[in-house]
């Protein structure tokens, strides 16, 4: 007997019936409540049965019934016209209640059968529907029998006719249809059993305030099953866009199957690090880093309540809820139970978070007794209670209390205050399995005038809620760090005074109250606020205030020092954050140390790996940046240079990039593109594909990575080729370049890149456009100068696209008069012929500023966008070089103006910062489109076209005055998968 996968001469054929379909939604995990999307899906798949009113039983019930299966040949979905025969028997199949033609008997095979065509396997039909062919009504007396099920035969039009198994049982819907036989008055609600008509059976409007008695339901009665009861449907189809949908998977649902719908919309793709950020906390949960909090402004101290997980083994970044987490803070704590991550203090308030990874959720800790708010505190876990300690007021009043946080109960018990632990600032504590030991810090001296640097340290008890001094045997310090070995307290580093910033430090033993030196041998240099880890075996120092990308191992057993490597190690910072994972360490984020002041916060950072001495970054991702290129090569998006502006609140420094990325948006994964003889940092740069390479050419560069005050960035003549199947650079022949330029345009002719057009220098305003250009053959790394007879005149910040046999150039700024202008001119040229012909003026856009363009395959678009200020410069047009012609553009419904802009081969698609507008040349229409997901907006964006979506990439926002360049790609499609659950 066939089963549901079967084989016939050498085919295998697959059903997965539906059964009958109870109800169509989308799964609770659908994204959107997009009413057109909903109305899309229920267009393509229009499997409802109506519920209506209780006293509207006797209404007339169709005889038909919604069936929906897939159908399988060898294993592939199968797509095209098929036959089916349907027969309706009894439990055991011995008997034919109905078939599809009336003929079946026994429940043998009907002789005749129906045309369905079937699409990507999946197929639907009105069984009982007389209108359709071969189609016989059904009648509602056969559901007078309890097992009533649906068998089927299907016919590929190659392996003949093959009954399908096992056969379907009717569930409740088909015996819907004896409703029609149920009279007035015969349900009531004695006869309902409590939660059986829910809110999903019941359709929309069906249940009015004139249905209802005054009185007769309380709010605590409406909906209260609703989400319980919306997946209990057995043999019903849910539509989700989750390809694994955990929520019903867990209810007992099974994929069947995925479709494209032509739903748009956006995605967050790849691995995107938090924010950057300084001063947060860090946990490690054994098997994931949690960062969270911390200051994201080097000197605005703008706070957030933001966090990630990272887990190292796939180097996916996992966003942390917001919702019911704490108010933003830095200079907070963060403890792992085993369990869940507990924040607690810092500069604002006593609160605190508890936070459960698995659940993605938080529950806020008790502030009933909590220790008054405090920030530069400490925070031990003792297995069983968190205790902090110490600290200082926001107004910077010295703390010597603390609390016990019992997470059992959600219950705070004071920590005993004594005179053996004077109130301090920026101390160590660490936990020794029975005690907590504080030690160092600031304090200030009796009468409170002035601040000092503490060598003492106590260890509290918190059995017997009792203090100990420790003995006094090390330099005062405060800024160190400090780890627990099993049996001694290992103090390192910090600053004192006048000693200023400390290489050397001690290790305490509590069993024998006693102090040994560490030895000074070769340390790290000295520094102020480093990370410490503890390995099982060494003490790992790294960062902090002072020194460079550097740390040492600490081996106590030996008493010696090994120094780090600084190759791929992360960038020096201080007030980052450290983890050990059991074989490395996890150092991220922090604030830079450029020549003393802190100009920006990191998003980035390393692990170290001590068994190999060796770093590899935390993410492939790279840097945000503004005023870079990118590139599709068919499988991967490239971006390389630009620049991230960073600022001290006195100047600007311009981080000027010579580093890049490849991503693959199937895996969401960035790959690093190498810098081993990478041009020069630059920005404002072009770049083209080749089929093979990247070529990248002029723009600005500043070497020295100087302020901008007191260097000016070149411009450059020079350029390099990136091949990513080899991850190599060769740079491009600088003999007979043309001139070094910036705000120029490049095409690829498929054999040639081409540059036109540009500025020489940003020193003067009137002199340095050009109207020259030149062709480079990468085969044999050449230029040819290109005329500039009869060309278009001089120019900066134009376009350029490429026909297939000529160039063409239009609009940006020129001197016309002694004056800058925008320019609404532009010119063809033909490299075969090495001649210009220059476009019409008449019908031809007013000039705007930053013009995007596009080629079609038949003219060009330009498209200005429809800004606020001179209506004139609003819209675009459209350029025919076949008649030699321009063409309007229709503005209504237009987006505001351009941020991003691709050709789909159908579609001019541009995002404003904030809604898409998809453009058609065929109907000059555009459709608006307001979408969630939509990325922040963002100002110096690039795009690119994969074939299915748009690739989007860095940019600027701005953030109390401060740059930010977010690193994260996102994915605007044109379609969406959709995946059929159904429950067997």
């Amino acid at each position: 007997m066939c089963r549901q996968t079967h084989r016939v001469c050498g085919q295998k054929h697959s059903s997965r019936p539906s059964g009958v379909l109870f109800s169509s939604r989308l799964s609770t995990e659908s994204t959107t409540n997009d009413e057109e999307q909903i109305m899309r899906i229920a267009r393509w798949l229009l499997v409802t049965v109506c519920l209506s009113t209780l006293n509207q039983l006797c209404a007339q019930v169709p005889q038909l019934i919604n069936f929906q299966g897939r159908v399988a040949v060898d294993g592939v979905n199968f797509n095209g016209a098929g036959e089916f025969k349907f027969a309706l028997v009894n439990g055991d199949g011995s008997s034919s209640f109905w078939s599809n033609d009336g003929s079946s008997v026994n429940g043998n095979e009907p002789s005749n059968a129906m045309p369905i065509t079937a699409s990507q396997g999946l197929y639907a039909v009105l069984l009982g529907d007389a209108t359709l062919t071969n189609m016989t009504p059904i009648s509602a007396a056969i559901f007078t029998n309890s097992d009533v099920r649906l068998r089927i035969w299907f016919n590929d039009g190659t392996n003949g006719f093959q009954r399908l198994s096992p056969d379907q049982r009717i569930a409740a819907v088909g015996y819907a249809m004896m409703s029609a036989n149920v009279a007035d008055g015969v349900v009531t609600s004695a006869k309902l059993a409590d939660g059986a008509v829910t809110s999903g059976k019941l359709a929309v409007g069906a249940v009015t305030a004139a249905t209802i008695a005054p009185h007769s339901i309380g709010t605590s009665q409406l909906a209260a099953n609703a989400a319980a009861d919306s997946l209990h449907d057995s043999g019903g189809l849910v539509l989700s866009d989750q390809s694994n949908a955990a929520n019903l998977l867990n209810a007992g649902y099974v994929r069947i199957g995925q479709l494209i719908t032509d739903v748009d919309g956006w995605q967050l793709l790849g691995s995107v690090p938090p924010a950057a950020r300084s001063y947060h906390t860090a946990v490690w949960t054994g098997s994931e880093m949690i960062i969270w909090g911390g200051n994201a402004t080097a000197f605005g101290k703008s706070t957030v309540n933001t966090g990630a997980r990272f887990n190292p083994v796939t180097g996916i970044w996992t966003p942390v809820t917001t919702n019911g987490a704490p108010n933003p803070r830095a200079v907070h704590t963060a403890i792992w139970t085993g369990s869940e991550m507990i924040v607690w203090g810092g500069e604002v308030s006593t609160s605190g978070g508890r936070y459960d990874p698995v659940t993605d959720r938080w529950q806020p800790t008790s502030t009933s007794n909590a220790p008054t708010a405090r920030r530069g505190h400490t925070a031990v876990w003792t297995g069983s209670d968190m205790i902090v300690w110490g600290g200082a007021t926001t107004t910077g009043v010295l703390l010597g209390t603390g609390g016990r946080y019992h997470p059992s109960t959600d219950t705070w018990t004071a920590t005993a205050v004594t005179n053996l632990a004077p109130p301090r600032l920026n101390h160590t504590a660490v936990w020794t399995g029975n005690e907590m030991i504080v030690w160092g810090g600031s304090t200030t001296d009796t009468n409170g005038a002035t601040t000092q640097y503490s060598n003492t340290g106590a260890r509290y008890n918190p059995a017997n809620d009792s203090w100990l001094p420790t003995s006094i045997n090390t330099q005062e310090r405060w800024g160190h760090a400090a780890v627990w070995t099993g049996n001694e307290m290992i103090v390192w580093g910090g600053q004192s005074y006048p000693a200023g910033l400390l290489a050397t430090g001690a290790r305490y033993n509590p069993a024998t109250d006693s102090w040994r030196l560490v030895s000074t041998v070769n340390p790290p240099r000295g520094r102020r606020q480093p990370t410490a880890v503890w390995t099982g075996t060494e003490m790992i120092i790294w960062g902090g205030l002072g020194p460079t990308n550097t740390g040492g191992r600490y081996n106590p057993a030996a008493n010696i020092w090994t120094a780090t490597p600084t190759n791929n190690a992360p960038g020096n910072r201080t007030a980052h954050s450290a983890v050990w994972t059991g074989t490395e360490m996890i150092v991220w984020g922090g604030t830079t140390d450029i020549q003393g002041a802190p100009t920006g916060n990191q998003d980035t950072g390393g692990r170290y790996n001590p068994s190999t001495d060796s770093w590899t970054p935390t993410t492939m991702t790279p840097a945000g940046r503004i005023g870079h290129t990118a590139v599709w090569t068919g499988s991967e998006m490239i971006i390389w240079g630009g620049t991230n502006i960073l600022s001290d609140n006195s100047r600007l420094v311009n981080h000027y990039l010579g580093t890049g990325g490849r991503f693959n948006p199937v895996t969401a994964t960035w790959s690093p593109v190498s810098t081993n003889n990478a041009p020069i940092s630059r920005l404002g740069h072009t770049a083209v594909w080749t089929g093979d390479e990247m070529i990248v050419w002029g723009g600005f560069g500043m070497p020295s990575n100087s302020p901008i005050f007191l260097n000016r960035p070149i411009v450059l003549g020079t350029g390099g080729r990136y091949n990513p199947t080899t991850d190599q650079w060769r740079p491009t022949e600088p003999n007979g370049a043309p001139t070094a330029r910036v705000g120029h345009t490049a095409v690829w002719t498929g054999k040639e890149m081409i540059v036109w057009g540009g500025i020489t220098t940003n020193r003067e305003v009137l002199t340095p456009f050009l109207n020259t250009g030149a062709r480079y053959d990468p085969v044999i790394d050449s230029w040819t100068t290109i005329t500039s007879t009869g060309g278009p005149s001089a120019r900066t910040n134009h376009i350029a696209v490429w026909t297939g046999k000529e160039m063409i150039v239009w609009g940006g700024f020129g001197v016309t008069n002694n004056n800058l202008r925008l320019l609404n001119t532009g010119g063809r040229y033909d490299p075969t012929r090495n001649t210009w012909t220059n476009l019409p003026v008449a019908g031809a856009p007013f000039a705007g500023q930053s013009p995007a363009a596009i080629w079609t395959g038949e003219e060009m678009i330009i498209w200005l966008g429809v800004p606020s200020g001179d209506p004139r410069t609003a819209g675009g047009g459209r350029y025919r070089p076949d008649t030699d012609s321009w063409f309007p553009i229709s503005r209504s419904n237009a987006p505001a103006f351009e941020r991003a802009l691709i050709w789909t081969g159908k579609e001019m698609v541009v995002w404003d910062g904030q809604l898409v507008g998809r453009y058609d040349p065929t109907f000059d229409s555009w459709t608006r489109r307001i979408l969630p997901g939509t990325p922040a907006p963002r100002t110096g964006a690039t795009a690119v076209w994969t074939g299915n979506s748009m690739l989007l990439f860095g940019g600027g926002q701005s953030a109390n005055f401060a740059p930010i360049y977010p690193g994260d790609v996102y994915a605007y499609s044109l379609t969406r998968p959709m995946y059929l659950y159904q429950k067997p």
